[in-house]
């Protein structure tokens, strides 16, 4: 078997990847309002571990990044307070994409949830009182 068929050479001599957690990212727009800033989709690089941006999108996010919080969905939409070093987490970068563009794949599982108050069950209590759950309410 010569060396560039065997599995376990192929890729031997490939330089490492130096940065793991450099994202392009490309998420297009939730709607489609000609007058909004939000209706073009946003365009940018993530260097998640030095919590940086750059490229055509980054103002347009870092501009949202200021405000200090997003608003997340589903309705009624409650603000989600962004950390300190917000730039360098998945559910922060999530929650700000959120507000206005798809949010990528990798970042699906960490956009941040809020119930609203609600259980995640409906329930009735000692009393008889029914406690609406997630599991009846529509958003």
């Amino acid at each position: 078997m010569s060396q560039a068929s065997d599995p376990t050479t192929l890729h031997r001599n490939l330089p490492p990847r130096a940065n793991l957690m450099l994202h392009h990212l490309h998420c297009l727009p939730l709607w489609s309002d000609a007058q909004s800033p939000f209706n073009q989709p946003l365009v940018l690089d993530w260097d998640e571990q030095a919590g940086t941006v750059s490229g055509p999108g980054a103002a347009l996010l870092l501009a949202l990044w200021a405000e200090g919080s997003a608003i997340i969905v589903p309705p009624p939409g409650a603000a989600w307070p962004l950390g300190p070093d917000s730039l360098r987490s998945r559910t922060d970068m999530a929650a700000l994409i959120g507000q206005a563009w798809c949010v990528p794949p990798f970042l699906v599982d960490a956009y941040p949830v809020d119930n609203g108050g609600f259980p995640d069950k409906t329930y009735t209590d000692a009393d008889g009182v029914v406690h609406l759950g997630l599991d009846q309410v529509l958003f």
